[in-house]
Order: C-alpha cells, then sequence, then structure tokens
C-alpha cells in the first residue's frame, strides 16, 4: 500500500493499474468494459508478496481463539459469479499459479488451526477444502472426506445427515436476539409453547427458510438454512448430529438410495361399467399448473385429486420416463399406503400399478419417491419408508434404535467423553434401549441444555440396559 498515493501501487502490483488498453469488449455507452479481463486477483502473487500472511495475521490477532472452521467466499481460480478468467494483463498468472497460490493460502490457514469451508465444492484442492457450504452434491462424501449440505428434498437429510448449510445465524448473538432464544426456551422448560414459530411438518420438521424475508435475510445469498439459534438447535439434533456420530465412530455410508430420477406424467384410472379417467400429475404441482408440461421429475410428494363417479376398485397405471437404477415410487390412496415400485419394476411406460379401493367422489392419490435408504460400515441402518406422510423415519444397529420419527439418541462417538444426547420434537417418555457400552451401569444422569448451560440433574434407573427419560418437546437432553 502507497501512503502517498492511497493506493497499492507498489510492485508487484496487487490490483490491475491501467485496465482500458486490455478491454477489447464495450458497453452499452462503448466504455471498456473489464469484467472479462480480470480475475479477482493473482492468488501466486498475493502469497508471494508477503500481503496475505499480513492480511491474515492481523484477522487472526482481532480472534480471541483460532475458528475450527473459516469459511472462504468464492475461492475460485478463475474468478466467481462472473467467470472472468486467469489473471492476465499487468497480473500475469494462469491456472497453475493460481492453484499454487491459493494453496499456499489453505495451508496457512490450516497452520492456524483452521479448516477450510467453501461456498460450493471445490475439487481441485483435494481435501485441503474439506467443508461444501451450500451449492454442493446435497450430501456429504461417503467416507466424509468432504462435508456437505443440501439445500432441497429435506426428508433424505434426516437419512443421511446434513452438516452443511446450518452455519448462518446473523441476529443470534445480538442482546435482543438472545433475550428472545432465552424467552423461546423458558417457555419450553414450563411445558408452554415456544414464542418463536419454528418449522411444521411440511418440511419434515426441519427449519427450510427458502424465500423467506425477515430480519434474518442475508440478501444475495439464496441460504435457506439461515435462521436463528431455535432453528440452527433443532436442525442441529434432527439431521446433523447423525453425521458428527458417524464421523466419531470412523464409520463410512456403504449404501445410499436416494431420490432417483423418474419423471411422472399421467395415471389412469379404469373400472368395468365407467370410462377411464386419466389425471396429469404436473397439474397438481404449483409451479407447472396450466404449462401443459407432460412429466415431472418426481422429488417431494406430490398430491393429486380425482373423482370417480362410484366406489369400488379401480385399476391403476401411470405413464413415466426417466426412471435411473435407484428410482423406486410409493403409491398412497386417501393417506394409505397403497404399495412400492421398486427399481426393477420400471420396466416399460405406462406401469401397471394395480388395483386400488375408492370411495365415491373426491379421492387423493399422491406419490413419493419410495423408501429413502442408507447404511454404514459399523452396521447402523436409517430408512424413511412413507416420505409423504412425514413419518416412518428410523434409524438403528441392531437393538439399538438412534432415531424414531423425530425422537433421537445419539450417543457422543466424537468428544471422548461418554454421554449421550436425546432429543425430541413433540416430547416422549418412551423407552430407549442403551448401546452395549452401557451395560455396567445401574444409574444415569439426565440434563436439559438450555442457553443458560446445563439444567439439574435427574437420576435415572437402568432397566435391562433401558431407561425412559420424560423428554419436553425440542429440548435438547444430555445422560451421563
Amino acid at each position: 500500500w502507497n501512503s502517498q498515493t492511497n493506493k497499492r501501487d507498489i510492485d508487484p502490483p496487487y490490483t490491475p493499474q491501467a485496465i482500458d488498453p486490455y478491454a477489447t469488449e464495450k458497453d452499452a455507452n462503448n466504455n471498456p468494459n473489464p469484467v472479462a479481463i480480470f480475475a479477482l486477483v493473482d492468488y501466486q502473487k498475493f502469497w508471494d508478496s508477503g500481503l496475505a500472511r499480513q492480511m491474515i495475521d492481523e484477522f487472526y490477532g482481532h480472534l480471541p481463539y483460532a475458528p475450527p472452521l473459516l469459511y472462504l467466499d468464492v475461492l475460485t481460480l478463475s474468478g466467481g459469479n462472473f467467470e472472468t478468467g486467469f489473471p492476465d494483463g499487468p497480473l500475469g498468472g494462469s491456472e497453475k499459479t493460481q492453484r499454487e497460490g491459493a494453496i499456499s493460502l489453505i495451508e496457512y490457514l490450516h497452520g492456524k488451526g483452521s479448516d477450510l469451508a467453501t461456498e460450493g465444492p471445490r475439487p481441485l484442492f483435494g481435501k485441503r477444502a474439506s467443508y461444501v457450504w451450500l451449492h454442493g452434491p446435497g450430501l456429504s462424501a461417503d467416507d466424509y472426506s468432504v462435508i456437505g449440505g443440501a439445500t432441497g428434498f429435506l426428508v433424505r437429510q434426516h437419512v443421511h445427515g446434513n452438516s452443511g448449510a446450518f452455519n448462518l445465524s446473523p441476529l443470534a448473538s445480538t442482546v435482543t436476539g438472545l433475550n428472545n432464544v432465552q424467552a423461546h426456551y423458558a417457555a419450553l422448560l414450563a411445558g408452554k409453547t415456544g414464542p418463536k414459530k419454528v418449522a411444521g411438518l411440511d418440511t419434515w420438521h426441519i427449519a427450510y427458510r427458502a424465500g423467506v424475508k425477515d430480519e434474518f435475510d442475508i440478501p444475495g445469498t439464496g441460504d435457506p438454512f439461515r435462521g436463528d439459534w431455535a432453528d440452527l438447535v433443532n436442525n442441529f439434533y434432527l439431521t446433523m448430529i447423525q453425521e458428527l456420530y458417524h464421523i466419531g465412530k470412523r464409520s463410512i455410508r456403504t449404501r445410499f438410495d436416494g431420490t432417483g430420477t423418474v419423471h411422472v406424467g399421467t395415471y389412469t384410472l379404469n373400472a368395468g361399467g365407467v370410462d377411464a379417467i386419466a389425471v396429469s400429475i404436473p397439474e397438481f404441482v404449483p409451479a407447472l399448473k396450466g404449462k401443459g408440461q407432460k412429466f415431472v421429475m418426481l422429488e417431494d410428494p406430490i398430491v393429486t385429486q380425482v373423482s370417480v363417479p362410484r366406489a369400488g376398485r379401480y385399476s391403476l397405471s401411470l405413464s413415466f420416463q426417466n426412471a435411473g437404477a435407484q428410482s423406486q415410487l410409493n403409491v398412497y390412496v386417501n393417506r394409505q399406503l397403497q404399495r412400492t415400485m421398486e427399481p426393477g419394476d420400471f420396466v416399460k411406460s405406462p406401469l401397471t400399478l394395480g388395483e386400488v379401493e375408492l370411495k365415491a367422489g373426491e379421492n387423493e392419490i399422491a406419490f413419493d419417491v419410495g423408501p429413502i435408504r442408507a447404511m454404514w460400515s459399523d452396521g447402523t441402518v436409517a430408512q424413511w419408508t412413507t416420505p409423504y406422510l412425514r413419518k416412518g423415519f428410523k434409524a438403528f444397529h441392531g437393538d439399538v434404535v438412534f432415531a424414531d420419527d423425530y425422537d433421537r439418541m445419539w450417543p457422543d462417538s466424537w468428544s471422548g467423553q461418554h454421554k449421550i444426547y436425546f432429543f425430541s420434537w413433540n416430547g416422549t417418555k418412551r423407552a430407549w434401549r442403551l448401546p452395549v457400552e452401557w451395560a455396567a451401569k445401574k444409574t444415569v444422569t439426565l440434563y436439559a441444555l438450555t442457553p443458560t448451560g446445563r439444567g439439574k440433574g435427574m437420576k435415572l434407573p437402568i432397566k435391562e440396559r433401558s431407561i425412559s427419560p420424560a423428554l419436553l418437546p425440542q429440548i435438547p437432553y444430555i445422560v451421563e
């Protein structure tokens, strides 16, 4: 930085000094347009100059401790949203020098004690960038070498876990924000409904705030998981803690049956003495209604309405396309599961779905992606059998159940401490079978976890390796 000119114009250059001579493109007013020329920075020169280390050291000097995870925006080799290309002109550089410079920056941050999080996948950095904030494939790597967030299809996050994206809470640390959080949990601990709005069954109780514009909005990020601490706590115990458990166990995912790629079109009902009734499924997707689209990819459940002239049994067939190796399908009639179609069933369109019992007049026929399953190398299994019904989830290992719909029990496998976390969305007094490592214990102590710390301990007897704690809704607990 040149204090006399107030510019960073001391060699080597860190910002371009003369743009116009290199600008071959023109804007609407015939002025030079530099967007297609310059990348954000020449990472190699930025590192070699010593400026990067100086800036990082000064930044860490303001912090009470090194953040375990530090998010760096963009960090691509050729620019951000504009994809400006590798540095040229007075900056010079290439893909190779950009990568080498970026890796030097990353390694220096690692030396400070911080892992790196990026906005999207950065495979060019290998395992140096092991956290993806938002725009990733939707789930972590099987071996958790890269932790990734999911932005859609919320039900499967219960099955495979989701440690990404839940990291933004712009108002959580303000005085007002903290007071609101404390009031919320004080009401829950008193057996009342908390004053904060929390997620409902429409999102499988995951706080997904896409399209919501309020004080927690972060303009331009597109992050649907922003929110306050109540959102983040609930999401943690419903989805994130599962990945933490497997990371601590050094367990890798060995199977994941996801959503498939099947596109559904029109279903047809036939019965003796009744004209065939054809129903277009895309017409029941709000964004597609009236657009004449023939097929729609089945991701979230789709609910249709159909009216029949008389009660009785009707044969049901369904047109489809783009069925993949993992494609499945659940069919529901009036909120009752009728049948599940497995991948091998998608041989030829239309797909015969058998007979269904309908009542005279209006009926509801719904479709979802079928059972969502995952398995891990330690023998843990997670499966959601009926996503549309918003129930039917279980995660277990042998006789130990970790998750049952929206109730959770996850042992601490990562900290070296002997404790188990519990959480229930609606509250429960159900019995929980403890892992075999707890077989020798006769009693345990249950503590509620609140913004002000642990609650008063409550002794619980262990009977046949099981306990029955009374869990209040949306309050996390630990047992020691």
